[in-house]
């Protein structure tokens, strides 16, 4: 059976100052990672991997979804593993094609870890590559059966509960086929890792949720104080994860 750890759940929320940019990253039978996180996850990350007793030398293969700084920035912690990249985001950012959230210095990154471009339909770290474009042009999911239910790496194409129930996605591309990927998804997978929200399922066409999502927010008022918020959720209607599935508890502590 093969094991599926969700090393960080994604954060479906935004700020007044910006974009939170918490992003989901998957580990797949302990040698395979989609996604990674962004820097300021890494401790996070670290943390996760060390849970589940993994390091990330020994990680094998890294499989991104689309190369924005929340899914991309933490692929130099894998230094033994194959960065794997759709054909055509690879050339996206090698041509300076930029929107806001791609690193500037994604190309050269991508290059010195000896990245390897893929096609939709191939075989990438032991999940199948499928088009989900609509976040950005070349954006990709991958797919994993087991038994009589689909595994569905999303990434920002279904980035949330929400999106899939309103199919009101935020996008930096084109609408219309972020829509289009949406319902494509629905269709064809069970249980969702989301690029921005804990796992759910898909059943006729609804997200189901496994778990709550918790965020903390502390804000330093003065020398000598600070205001913290924990934030949840708090979804009436949980169902609970496959039991080839489990989520890291880490959780980063306020000092």
């Amino acid at each position: 059976m093969t094991r599926i750890d969700v090393l960080l759940q994604g954060i479906p929320g935004r700020s007044s100052q910006g974009y939170l940019g918490q992003a989901s990253a998957a580990l797949v039978d302990e040698s395979t990672v989609v996604d990674v996180g962004s820097l300021a996850r890494r401790p996070l990350l670290t943390d996760a991997l060390d849970e589940v007793g993994v390091d990330p030398n020994d990680v094998e293969d890294v499989l991104l979804t689309h190369v924005h700084f929340d899914h991309c920035d933490n692929v130099d912690l894998f230094e033994n593993a194959t960065v794997h990249v759709y054909e055509e985001e690879l050339a996206r950012v090698r041509n300076g094609e930029y929107d806001w959230a791609t690193p500037r210095n994604a190309a050269a990154m991508l290059d010195s870890l000896g990245v390897e471009p893929f096609a939709l339909g191939d075989t990438v770290g032991g999940l199948e590559a499928f088009p989900t474009p609509g976040h950005t042009e070349h954006h990709v999911g991958f797919l994993l059966s087991q038994g009589d239910r689909t595994y569905g790496f999303t990434g920002d194409a279904v980035k949330n509960t929400r999106e899939v129930a309103t199919e009101n996605p935020m996008v930096l591309h084109d609408k219309r086929e972020a829509i289009e990927t949406i319902r494509d998804v629905k269709s064809r997978v069970d249980l969702v890792i989301p690029g921005h929200d804990s796992p759910f399922y898909i059943e006729d066409g609804a997200p189901v949720p496994t778990v709550d999502v918790d965020f903390g927010v502390n804000l330093q008022t003065s020398p000598e104080a600070a205001v913290t918020a924990d934030l949840s959720t708090s979804r009436s209607t949980l169902r609970e994860l496959p039991e080839d599935v489990s989520l890291a508890s880490s959780r980063q502590a306020f000092h």
